[in-house]
């Protein structure tokens, strides 16, 4: 699975980021949501995970850019974030996945 993880904690973010790859995946890694739209507008990846929390407006813009502008438009999203009824996300987390959750996440 090619993924994309967005954590502004670079430590927890090469945490996972290693677990992922050992397991198969092709991982890129962005600490800031800027970079990862960026990446976005030519790449596909199977799964996004904004592992930070971001404030409901700005996930929700985020969300929307990249099901309407992105290659990646049908791809699972996860995201971290108090507002656990966007529509768009198919999963959602009150806080930041740490290793143990990614783990079970990952393995579902």
């Amino acid at each position: 699975m090619n993924m994309l993880l967005v954590d502004e904690d670079k430590g927890r973010a090469n945490r996972l980021m290693r677990y992922a790859s050992r397991g198969g995946h092709l991982v890129s890694v962005a600490y800031d949501l800027n970079t990862a739209l960026d990446w976005l507008i030519d790449t596909r990846f199977d799964l996004i995970i904004l592992n930070m929390k971001f404030s409901a407006s700005l996930v929700h813009n985020a969300v929307v850019t990249i099901r309407e502008k992105s290659p990646s438009m049908h791809s699972r999203i996860v995201v971290v974030t108090d507002s656990l009824n966007d529509q768009a996300t198919d999963v959602s987390f009150k806080d930041s996945l740490d290793i143990e959750e990614f783990k079970r996440f990952l393995d579902e």
